[in-house]
C-alpha cells in the first residue's frame, strides 16, 4: 500500500511536469502505465522522470517570441558561485539562441534582431549593400562591432570606413550615421537600454 501511494503521489507530479513540458509526454506516460507491473522500480522512474521533465517556463523577450534554447542548459554541481553572493541571488542569467529571436524588417535593406537586458541592449544588423541609418543621436552608449562586410560612419565632420573586425564606441549623444557599401553583419550593445525601440519613438530609420 505504501508504494501505491508513493505512486500515485508521484503520478500526480509527472502529470504537472507533463503541463510544463508537453515534448515529454509520451516517455511519461509510458513509465506510468508500467506501474501495474513494478510498482517499487516505477516509483524510482517516476521520481527521475518528474525532476528530469519539471523545467521552469522560458523566460520570453520582451515584445518577442521566447527564444531561450532550454536544451543546451544542465546542471553543474558547485560551478559558477561565490560564496555570499550566490546564496542571496534570485535570478538566473537568460540565455538565448540568436537564430530563433525573430527579424524586424526596418527598411527594404535594413533587419535587425534584439534582445533587452536589465540595463542594455543587443542588437543583431543584417544590412544589404546600399542600406543606411540616417543622421540621429541618443542618450545611450553606443559599441558597435562589424562581423562581416563594410560601412562608412559618419560623425562629427568625420568619416570612419568600418570593416570585420572594427570596432567603434559611441559616447552618449555624439551624431552619427551609417551607409553600408556591401552586405554587412553589424553587432551593437547600448547601455543603458534603448528606452525608445521599447516605446516606438525612434523614427529615423530609413524606410
Amino acid at each position: 500500500m505504501v508504494y501505491i501511494a508513493a505512486a500515485l503521489a508521484l503520478s500526480a507530479v509527472v502529470v504537472s511536469a507533463q503541463q510544463a513540458a508537453p515534448a515529454a509526454r509520451g516517455h511519461t506516460f509510458a513509465m506510468h502505465n508500467a506501474a501495474t507491473q513494478d510498482v517499487p522500480g516505477t516509483i524510482a522512474m517516476l521520481f527521475v522522470g518528474a525532476l528530469a521533465h519539471a523545467q521552469p517556463a522560458a523566460p520570453a523577450v520582451q515584445g518577442q517570441a521566447s527564444a531561450t534554447h532550454m536544451a543546451a542548459i544542465e546542471d553543474a554541481p558547485g560551478k559558477g558561485l561565490i560564496a555570499g553572493i550566490s546564496d542571496h541571488m534570485v535570478t538566473l542569467p537568460e540565455f538565448y539562441q540568436l537564430d530563433s529571436v525573430p527579424s524586424e524588417k526596418m527598411s527594404p535593406l535594413l533587419e535587425r534582431q534584439y534582445l533587452y537586458g536589465k540595463e542594455s541592449t543587443f542588437v543583431k544588423w543584417t544590412a544589404k549593400k546600399g542600406a543606411v541609418v540616417p543622421l540621429h543621436h541618443h542618450a545611450n552608449e553606443q559599441v558597435t562591432w562589424i562581423v562581416s562586410g563594410k560601412a562608412t560612419v559618419y560623425s562629427q565632420g568625420k568619416a570612419y570606413t568600418m570593416s570585420a573586425g572594427d570596432i567603434m564606441i559611441f559616447p552618449p549623444n555624439v551624431p552619427h550615421e551609417f551607409a553600408f557599401s556591401e552586405d554587412t553583419v553589424d553587432i551593437d550593445f547600448f547601455a543603458p537600454g534603448r528606452q525608445d525601440w521599447m516605446d516606438g519613438t525612434a523614427s529615423y530609420y530609413a524606410k
